[in-house]
């Protein structure tokens, strides 16, 4: 796996080096640098698999781009002023990281799209990072004959009790689009689904798809129910597991309270020194407040929104003073 990311002259990020574990989620306010740094990991590693620089989005690097990647413990790439540097490391690490990287940022008008189908000789992945591309997805999966699509059916059926099973409807010679029978007897289209429902079937299929090492997911909470977070975690959890290195951008205290503190970096930036990352179990006082809070909850407790100071300094969010409420109450 990455276990350490440096990126220089990227987008917002100016000088920035990270700690990453198998399953890590970087958190902070908005325009910090957290979605930098998912496509920076995403075109280091597609870097390397790809043997050209891979530079996401198509910004051009300046004459100080780096981008860095550090797998188990050995550095293995370096992409300077937007030329490729041939990687190093040993050959273990090597072929892990040409799987290559994905990102997901799924939207439910790309999910709702039907698609055209899926040869079984392709690599088994959405079209893009918006999630378009699903019912082809599913439809390979279903071919299969190792019950994928069976399985993902049968958790929508436990999580969505109205719904009796998935299905896809042929609506030509070369396009499906997802849809489920309700217990009624009725079937529902993808363009008539709750947005919920297809976000969780997006999550479920990511489960299944063609090996990577490296899969950054940007906002998995969106669109779904506070009571699904924790499941869409678990599968994320379960796809790092299974040798993918699942990175996450997220908004949300939830999803935060399902990770351990070494798998939760804060994500600040200045004008002055861009963007900076730190652990949050390294943040002054964690070990008192995370007697007093689940980790999501110290969070949204001890941010402002802004530079984090009363998370990262030590100060309460509404006076700005020492924290000295944590030692009365741990």
């Amino acid at each position: 796996m990455i276990t350490q990311f440096k990126a220089e002259e990227f987008g917002p990020l100016k000088s920035v080096s990270c700690k990453l574990t198998p399953l890590h989620a970087f958190i902070g306010p908005n325009d910090s640098g957290k979605s930098a740094l998912l496509r920076g990991l995403v075109s280091a590693v597609n870097s390397v698999s790809q043997g050209t620089p891979q530079f996401w989005p198509t910004r051009e690097p300046t004459e100080r781009s780096r981008l860095e990647v550090r797998v188990d413990e050995k550095w293995v790439f370096a992409s300077e002023n937007g030329a490729h540097t041939p990687p190093r490391g040993d050959s273990a690490a090597l072929r892990w990281v040409t799987q290559g990287a994905s990102l997901a940022r799924f939207e439910v008008d790309s999910l709702r799209q039907p698609s055209a189908l899926v040869t079984e000789e392709a690599a088994l992945n959405f079209v893009d990072s918006r999630g378009l591309g699903l019912p082809g997805v599913l439809d390979l999966l279903q071919n299969r004959n190792d019950n994928s699509f069976q399985e993902i059916s049968a958790e929508i059926q436990e999580l969505f009790r109205t719904v009796e099973r998935l299905r896809l409807l042929t609506l030509s010679s070369a396009a499906k689009t997802i849809a489920v029978l309700l217990t009624t007897g009725k079937i529902v289209q993808a363009s008539e689904m709750s947005e919920g429902m297809l976000y969780y079937i997006a999550f479920a299929a990511l489960r299944r798809l063609s090996g990577l090492a490296l899969l950054a997911v940007e906002e998995p909470e969106t669109g779904l129910h506070p009571a699904r977070i924790a499941q869409v975690v678990r599968t994320l959890r379960e796809i790092s597991k299974a040798g993918t290195q699942v990175i996450i951008a997220t908004h949300s205290p939830l999803i935060v309270n399902e990770l351990q503190p070494g798998e939760v970096s804060v994500v600040t930036r200045t004008a002055a020194e861009g963007t900076k990352v730190r652990l949050i179990s390294q943040t002054p006082d964690f070990d008192k407040r995370s007697k007093v809070y689940a980790l999501g909850e110290l969070w949204l407790s001890y941010a402002n929104g802004e530079d984090e100071a009363p998370l990262l300094e030590g100060k309460t969010r509404d006076t700005g003073e020492p924290d000295a409420a944590t030692a009365g109450r741990a």
